[in-house]
């Protein structure tokens, strides 16, 4: 049992060769909410119950159903709280009946990776002469990549030393040498576009 959103591949294989593990959970919620949902991680990892008695609302839906999530737990007598914006995205599906909540993510200008979250505003030396970006994260072989693409008018001759100096930057921020990390960078970066929606957002993550 385990709490946050996301479980690397990885790490169940290896919970599942160290200690023989056939069956993970998850919960779900915060210091100020407590603890509102759990899931089946091994069967439905990105469906998640919410607990009898909480209410979940799904603030200002998108055209496909995600929207901000708001907790109210009144069953916490010394902190309860109403109506709580977690900065969580999520909607709710119906599947043989029952209810779930399906997560995306944290709110637009933050994302989780590699199990610590991070806003937007942490990479602002990397953006900073950029004209436009585009962070896109997704499963790869068991782990997680994640793509930096940076729209920015650059000679052939200047890109590859751009793109080194970006991965620098990129690195400093993440503490370590991340691995499954790129940075695209030109003029003509063919960016993610959501077709329902015509945006092009800022953070595209693949996972769920």
């Amino acid at each position: 049992m385990f709490g946050g959103e996301f479980l690397p591949p990885s790490h169940v294989k290896l919970f599942e060769e160290v200690f023989g593990t056939r069956q993970i959970y998850s919960l779900y919620g915060s210091a100020e909410t407590g603890i509102w949902a759990w899931c089946d991680y091994s069967r439905l990892p990105s469906l998640f119950t919410v607990i009898d008695g909480l209410i979940v609302e799904t603030n200002e839906p998108d055209a496909d159903g995600y929207g901000g999530l708001v907790v109210s737990n009144l069953f916490r007598k010394r902190f309860p709280v109403f109506r709580y914006n977690t900065g969580d995205i999520g909607k709710w599906i119906e599947i043989d009946g029952q209810l779930y909540l399906e997560l995306k993510g944290r709110e637009k200008r933050s994302f989780m990776f590699n199990e610590c979250n991070y806003e937007l505003d942490d990479f602002n030396e990397v953006f900073s002469d950029v004209e436009r970006f585009q962070i896109q994260i997704a499963p790869h072989e068991g782990h997680t990549s994640i793509k930096f693409m940076l729209v920015t008018g650059l000679t052939r001759a200047e890109k590859d030393e751009y793109v080194k100096l970006k991965l620098q930057q990129l690195n400093k921020v993440f503490g370590y040498k991340v691995k499954n990390l790129e940075v695209l960078a030109g003029a003509d970066l063919d960016l993610y576009t959501n077709a329902t929606t015509g945006k092009t957002p800022a953070i595209v993550d693949h996972r769920v």
